[in-house]
């Protein structure tokens, strides 16, 4: 009778994880490609919107139905009047999209001041025509990040 041992050694596998990142990052990926493919069907203007929100934070939630209720939300809040409606609401997208296949495992922290100032363009554009000429043409408040 003859016994083989097989170690783990040089069996030229990739680890469990890598695997499992790899899987992550490719799903990941498809996510956000049906998500630009919805966003072909809306107006340039808010596809680019709603782009904005993915390029400043990397969270792939692009679908038009879930921003045109998150904007409508900030803009019936009045963000412009008060910054910290702004910085809840980006506190909850943030969290809300964080998830997979929205986010990744390789990818670090949210920038969240970046996350802020997107929110406030996306709602800027959203909802212009209500928002006082002053506002539109001034600078995103500040959003207190050391507080």
């Amino acid at each position: 009778m003859v016994v083989l041992l097989v170690t783990s050694c040089g069996s030229g596998t990739v680890p469990a994880d890598t695997n499992d990142e790899r899987a992550a990052g490719e799903v990941h990926l498809g996510y956000v490609e049906a998500g630009r493919a919805k966003l072909r069907t809306v107006p340039e203007s808010v596809r680019w919107n709603i782009e904005t929100w993915y390029n400043s934070t990397g969270l792939g939630q692009l679908d038009p139905t879930v921003w045109r209720d998150r904007l409508d939300r900030a803009c019936s809040q009045e963000f412009w009047a008060n910054p910290g409606v702004l910085r809840s609401l980006g506190d909850e997208f943030v969290s809300s999209d964080s998830v997979a296949p929205i986010r990744t495992p390789d990818m670090g922290p949210v920038e969240m001041q970046g996350a802020y100032d997107a929110l406030w363009v996306m709602a800027l554009n959203h909802c212009r025509e209500i928002i006082p000429p002053e506002v539109i043409t001034g600078r995103p408040p500040d959003f207190h990040l050391d507080e």
